[in-house]
């Protein structure tokens, strides 16, 4: 596994410790390393069940120098190499291992969602959950979620995922829309009955009188636009 740059937390401790005044000392530097590391998530960070595998009583120190590794995976035991220092020298080396979960408003459905349910502000609430992973696909925000439809069947009780939801449709299957077909400086205006439905921004296909398919994207007030 790749190791991460080392990130050196100074301790004003210059006087032998006992034991558990290092260990304690080791275990915050701990938890200040991992916390840097992932606040860019934006994500509440907690670290515990912190273990050090090497005797530290007795020894004067004033760095502790951490390596940790690239990737880590929350919920899991995290293995890093801790290196105690005193005036640029090295007096101790040892393992440590800490387990970090991450927590993150997401909001979760308050009842089943069906497929093309439309989401209001009763069907939703934000929580505090634990996630696995940097999930991006999370909702944090219930502006993102009102006013959508649902695509995929989303359970109860469940955080709802981005791809779960999508925009309202602004043509349904069967109508006979405006296509705006266009190459170069030639515009060329013609009717076309939609083949699916169709949200803004999207892609459909659509038929035309004469039978011919065609592929455009949709906009805000149901038109298509094709371009050849």
């Amino acid at each position: 596994m790749k190791r991460a740059i080392s990130i050196a937390v100074v301790l004003l401790i210059f006087p032998a410790l006992s034991a558990r005044a290092a260990e304690n000392d080791i275990a915050l530097a701990i938890k200040n390393h991992l916390k840097e590391r992932l606040k860019h998530y934006g994500t509440e960070t907690v670290v515990d069940e912190i273990e050090m595998k090497g005797d530290v009583s007795g020894i004067e120190y004033d760095t502790v120098r951490i390596k940790s590794p690239d990737e880590m995976r929350p919920g899991a035991r995290i293995p890093l190499y801790v290196t105690l220092g005193k005036k640029g020298l090295v007096v101790k080396r040892l393992r440590a291992a800490a387990r970090v979960r991450l927590f993150m408003d997401v909001v979760v459905a308050k009842r089943t969602l069906r497929v093309r349910d439309v989401i209001g502000t009763q069907d939703i609430t934000v929580e505090r959950r634990e996630v696995r992973g940097m999930n991006t696909r999370l909702v944090g925000s219930p502006e993102e979620v009102v006013g959508m439809v649902v695509r995929r069947p989303i359970t109860g009780g469940r955080p709802i995922k981005r791809d779960y939801i999508g925009q309202p449709s602004v043509v349904k299957r069967g109508d006979i829309i405006t296509v705006v077909a266009s190459s170069g400086a030639i515009r060329i205006k013609t009717r076309a009955k939609a083949l699916e439905d169709g949200h803004p921004g999207g892609f459909i296909n659509a038929k035309t009188s004469t039978g011919k398919i065609l592929h455009g994207r949709l906009t805000r007030d149901g038109r298509m636009i094709v371009v050849f």
